[in-house]
């Protein structure tokens, strides 16, 4: 069996789980919350000239500093615990599949699902402009042409901060059978970036977790190219480490 036929195969098992309404839930979160917090005074004088370059900009604030990485440890966990749950790895195992095959269409599906977390944040965000334009009309979204460069920009900058903590969420989440302790792992070591933010800032480049967050606060700015390639660096090695134990694993039973 090819990668492509196992990757298809993968994502028709997602269509049992919470997975798609899960990324279009959390990719509308910020877009509703900033049609709230900016339907007043004080959005109008934020939003004054181009609206779209700060609109951009502060959804890129929430999305890649909070809700971004917390879909991720979601996604991550329910989609490798899938087997898990169903009791279904014996018979994934002597399907006629390769290790590799097995992993890779798993790991797949999630960055897929990233992906399609990011673009969705992009289309409720531009609805969302138009809603406030008509809410309140000061705000002249319709005015300007949205600002894609700056989109497609924080796009792929959104995408490789949060790689090295998706290969170790799901690398946790196919390793583990518990399904807690994959989420309460995540979270922790997101709590533990907050911590170091506060106190030990110039260990951000070395914390897979604090990359998105490094991304998303422009106080950190300096750290951002040397996060960007340290979290396209760990993916590579976590990924060899995780696939290993996997095949190795499951080899022995």
């Amino acid at each position: 069996m090819t990668l492509y036929t196992s990757f298809r195969s993968e994502l028709i098992k997602t269509k049992k789980s919470s997975t798609r309404l899960l990324t279009i839930l959390g990719a509308a979160v910020v877009p509703v919350m900033l049609v709230f917090t900016l339907n007043n005074s004080h959005g109008v004088e934020k939003l004054q000239g181009n609206p779209w370059l700060e609109y951009f900009r502060q959804a890129h604030l929430y999305t890649l500093g909070i809700f971004l990485p917390f879909f991720v440890i979601l996604l991550c966990t329910l989609t490798a615990q899938i087997e898990h749950r169903n009791n279904a790895w014996k018979q994934v195992m002597s399907s006629p599949q390769y290790f590799l095959a097995i992993f890779f269409s798993k790991f797949l599906v999630v960055q897929a699902f990233i992906i399609y977390f990011i673009l969705l944040s992009n289309l409720f965000m531009i609805a969302s402009g138009f809603i406030l334009t008509f809410l309140e009309p000061k705000i002249r979204f319709l005015d300007y042409a949205p600002a894609w460069n700056r989109l497609v920009h924080f796009d792929l900058q959104s995408y490789l901060l949060v790689l090295a903590m998706s290969v170790i969420q799901f690398g946790m989440g196919i390793k583990l059978k518990n399904f807690i302790l994959p989420i309460v792992t995540g979270f922790g070591l997101w709590i533990i970036t907050i911590i170091l933010a506060q106190f030990l800032p110039e260990l951000l480049k070395y914390f897979p977790y604090a990359y998105p967050f490094v991304g998303a606060i422009s106080d950190f700015k300096l750290l951002l190219p040397q996060a960007l390639w340290a979290s396209v660096s760990y993916s590579v090695l976590f990924l060899v480490v995780f696939y290993t134990s996997f095949a190795l694993g499951k080899e022995k039973g």
